[in-house]
């Protein structure tokens, strides 16, 4: 979240149905307060996920612990918002993306101003500032075992973010080393590139994790939370 970024509250916020009890309009507001910030991505897992303004991805055991609740109550109280349309849910890999259905009317004009301001002052530096890479091309090419098409490869690639370039450092090794199958022929860099293929290589951890929390909401029933709506 974004500190400099504002909600905005009027008075038809004592029409919502969250207001009549302090504990769920905290929890509603909260959940504002978190969505509230300027386009971004998001490292969830292995994966880069793109979690818009009005986006969060939270688990149901951080939601429990920050409002000091059960995961179970955390849990159906999401899962009562989503029934009456104040919210959007889909599970990931690892966490719960809630997404505010209308999130414009909770931004405030100096919120809608910020965020315009970041975008054009990104902007600029992108324009103005070359990028230096913390995994150069030369560093991929030495790495990668299909040399073929050098020069268009070096073109795609001088185009990727910063953010791929470190996935791909991390994860080169991994698809190099790990073949599908013995006869297995590497695409040509340019596909590698073209296609984002080190997305789709999840690198287990050297020590042991917890495993991922996915949260099947369909499993609530009236008697897993004390607490009623």
């Amino acid at each position: 979240m974004n500190n400099e970024c504002f909600i905005k509250l009027t008075a038809d916020i004592q029409n919502h149905w969250t207001y009549k009890k302090p504990e769920t309009f905290k929890w509603w507001i909260d959940l504002l307060i978190m969505s509230s910030h300027e386009d971004r991505d998001e490292f969830i897992g292995s994966r880069i996920e793109n979690c818009p303004n009005g986006t969060v991805y939270v688990t149901m055991s951080e939601l429990a612990k920050r409002w000091g609740i059960s995961k179970s109550s955390a849990a159906n109280f999401i899962d009562t918002v989503r029934k009456r349309n104040d919210i959007c849910t889909q599970t990931c890999t690892q966490k719960t993306r809630i997404t505010i259905c209308k999130i414009d009317t909770y931004m405030s004009n100096e919120n809608n101003l910020c965020t315009q301001k970041i975008r054009k002052t990104n902007a600029k530096q992108t324009q103005n500032e070359p990028i230096i890479s913390c995994f150069t091309f030369d560093e991929f090419w030495n790495k990668y075992p299909n040399k073929t098409a050098r020069a268009e490869s070096q073109k795609k690639y001088d185009l990727l973010t910063e953010t791929d370039r470190e996935l791909i450092k991390n994860t080169i090794d991994y698809f190099i080393n790990n073949k599908p199958f013995e006869k297995y022929s590497y695409p040509m860099a340019t596909t590698y590139i073209n296609q984002k293929r080190w997305l789709d290589i999840i690198v287990q951890p050297k020590q042991e994790v917890t495993q991922p929390e996915i949260y099947d909401f369909s499993k609530l029933t009236e008697q897993s939370t004390a607490i009623k709506f």
